[in-house]
């Protein structure tokens, strides 16, 4: 009797613990079947089922260190579902390593006060209209491959935009594009007020 309660006492331990140990496993039953996808289905859209990693992270040949660091911190981050990622063959400078973004999934990355030559901004962001306490974080459905648009007034809200997408069940990502501050000191997700002319 003693040894059949031991064993189950184990048994149910191993079944808590296996379904409370998620680290570095993206729920299958959450991977989008639609074609249409939006920041909901965020990061499933770079990811095959098997869990490897299919997409490009992409920064602007001015990129300064602080972008770059940004851009290194999501790639590190999407280690823990592939650990097979290669920064090398992931990181692509725009446009001299990489430039045509109809060409596979891409997460552009980068900052309006960074880039002043920023060729990829002129395309996805007017940094005329954002404030200097503003990321966005943006999906586009460019020709059938998916660009995930993280672009912040400077490195600092670039690098609120990167926390909020490595924590992304913590914030309610929804249709297409949202913004992200810091307020009193935690990052805050919202619905965007400001809008692409």
């Amino acid at each position: 009797m003693v040894k059949k309660t031991i064993m189950l006492i184990v048994v149910v331990s191993l079944l808590i613990l296996a379904g409370c140990s998620n680290e570095g496993k993206l729920d299958k039953k959450n991977w989008p079947d639609k074609l249409e996808k939006t920041l909901e289905d965020y990061p499933y859209f770079f990811f095959e089922k098997n869990q490897t990693f299919n997409a490009v992270v992409v920064i602007d040949d001015y990129a300064g260190q602080e972008d770059i660091n940004n851009a290194v911190a999501l790639i590190e981050h999407y280690k823990q579902y592939d650990n097979n990622i290669n920064e090398s063959k992931v990181l692509k400078k725009y446009p001299t390593e990489y430039w045509d973004l109809t060409k596979q999934n891409t997460i552009l990355i980068g900052s309006c006060t960074q880039e002043p030559h920023n060729q990829f901004i002129n395309i996805f962001t007017d940094c005329l209209s954002m404030r200097k306490d503003q990321a966005i974080i943006r999906i586009i459905n460019n020709h059938g491959a998916w660009v995930l648009n993280v672009m912040g007034y400077s490195p600092v809200e670039t690098a609120n935009a990167i926390e909020a997408l490595k924590n992304y069940e913590d914030y309610k990502f929804t249709d297409y594009h949202v913004e992200v501050v810091r307020i009193d000191g935690k990052i805050v997700v919202r619905g965007p007020r400001w809008k692409q002319k």
